[in-house]
């Protein structure tokens, strides 16, 4: 796919743990393997918002991927961003999201009955119970697969573009990650594993 150039639009890039909430007329890209990127937005506030997370962990059984330390590591990319637009105008009921990412770029670390194969699936996973539990509705997605990919959210439409990367940027990628998942496994030892969902 050919991307448009965004010749009048400001790119903010943004990496593993970080996250941009912003009003229309911006366009934020990252680069994502094992890592997804929930693309949110309020069409008639126009206000947008993306994070890019990697959960710390995929010894997880499916039926507890919220109620854990690493769900709580999730949970809480999820809130920045829906906090941040609320506070820009953005009403929660008419929030919508895309989904992307997830990719089989961290090898399988575990292989266990019940258990996330990979931390792609695991995100996703996670993604995917987020949403449904906060009935925010998944308009389009892009997910797993074992090649990662770059997106562009244009928030002038709130389109979304992807292209995905080559070998070499595939194993640096996949070099970046693993230190990242593992420095994010010392960081989610010390929280409590309450989760806090919101309401209406």
């Amino acid at each position: 796919m050919k991307l448009p150039s965004f010749a009048n639009a400001p790119i903010v890039e943004i990496g593993p743990g970080e996250y941009f909430v912003g009003h229309s007329g911006t366009v934020i890209k990252t680069l994502l393997g094992s890592c997804v990127a929930v693309c949110l937005y309020d069409a008639k506030a126009q206000v947008f918002g993306l994070n890019h997370f990697l959960l710390a962990t995929n010894k997880l059984k499916r039926s507890n991927i919220l109620d854990s330390r690493s769900g709580y590591y999730g949970v809480h990319a999820m809130e920045l961003v829906i906090n941040g637009m609320i506070k820009l105008g953005a009403n929660r009921q008419r929030i919508v999201s895309k989904v992307f990412g997830g990719g089989n770029v961290i090898p399988r670390l575990v292989n266990r009955k019940g258990d996330f194969d990979t931390v792609g699936e695991q995100n996703i996973a996670f993604a995917y119970e987020f949403l449904k539990l906060e009935r925010i509705t998944i308009v389009n997605e892009d997910v797993g697969g074992d090649h990662g990919r770059v997106i562009y959210f244009d928030s002038t439409d709130f389109s979304v573009y992807q292209s995905l990367i080559n070998r070499q940027q595939e194993l640096q990628l996949e070099k970046n990650e693993i230190l990242y998942y593992q420095n994010s496994k010392k960081q989610v030892k010390n929280l409590k594993p309450k989760i806090k969902i919101w309401a209406d």
